[in-house]
């Protein structure tokens, strides 16, 4: 059984709460609590934080069953493990992920990541002189951005290189038999 499912579980009876009294405390719809405790749907930022703030759980203790960070074993982990893969692929696929997130979930994840910069990098100013260095440079990557762009799309997508990557994607993205 997935931890989110058994720690949610465990830490509401934990309290004496029945899910209607959750659903009371933390606003969250009981629809949504019996879900999540189903395991047939999982929490999104915002109802996480609510529902261990509600039960005096930490997130990690939620998401994988104990207090200390423990990275997932899916497909998002390889973005940042696999030594073969070039830095210009990493952030691309890092770019691709945080676009499958709602803005509230990318703000969250922002500010996630900004102590982690500023207690690393020397500080606010260092976060502020990368962002003024990108808006110097925006127009001006912007526009080969598109020149190369342009061009890859004149020269490189003919219908057969189209079917090409077409049938790839979906090779690739066919899910697995379950066993």
């Amino acid at each position: 059984m997935d931890p989110l499912t058994v720690e949610l579980v465990r830490a509401r009876k934990a309290t004496g709460w029945t899910q209607n009294e959750l659903h009371q405390r933390t606003g969250i719809s009981r629809d949504a609590i019996k879900g999540y405790e189903s395991g047939r749907n999982m929490p999104g930022s915002r109802e996480l934080r609510v529902l261990c703030e509600a039960l005096g759980v930490s997130a990690n203790k939620v998401l994988w069953g104990r207090d200390a960070f423990q990275a997932s074993a899916g497909p998002v982990k390889g973005v940042f493990s696999d030594p073969a893969m070039d830095q210009a692929t990493e952030h691309l696929k890092m770019i691709i992920l945080m676009n499958m997130l709602t803005k509230e979930e990318r703000e969250a994840i922002l500010t996630l990541i900004e102590p982690i910069i500023v207690g690393r990098k020397g500080g606010r100013n260092e976060i502020a002189k990368a962002f003024a260095a990108v808006n110097v440079l925006g127009e001006e990557m912007h526009t080969e951005f598109e020149r190369v762009a342009e061009t890859v799309m004149k020269e490189a997508m003919t219908e057969e290189r189209v079917a090409d990557l077409n049938a790839k994607m979906e090779a690739a993205t066919k899910k697995r038999p379950r066993k």
